[in-house]
């Protein structure tokens, strides 16, 4: 399971940021709220997977 979050986890993080950069292209707040929380959830997501285990 953790192979999927280190092979996923940076397509995730720049598709973020490509859809926050591209939100402020077009001035939308919202775009680029989206944009940077998937590319925030992809940087906490691993550390929850971590912390599960751990438990």
């Amino acid at each position: 399971m953790h192979v999927a979050f280190s092979a996923y986890t940076p397509f995730c993080f720049f598709s973020g940021s490509i859809v926050a950069l591209s939100g402020l292209a077009l001035r939308s707040k919202m775009v680029v709220s989206l944009g940077f929380s998937i590319a925030l959830w992809t940087i906490i997501s691993p550390f929850f997977f971590l912390m599960s285990t751990m438990i």
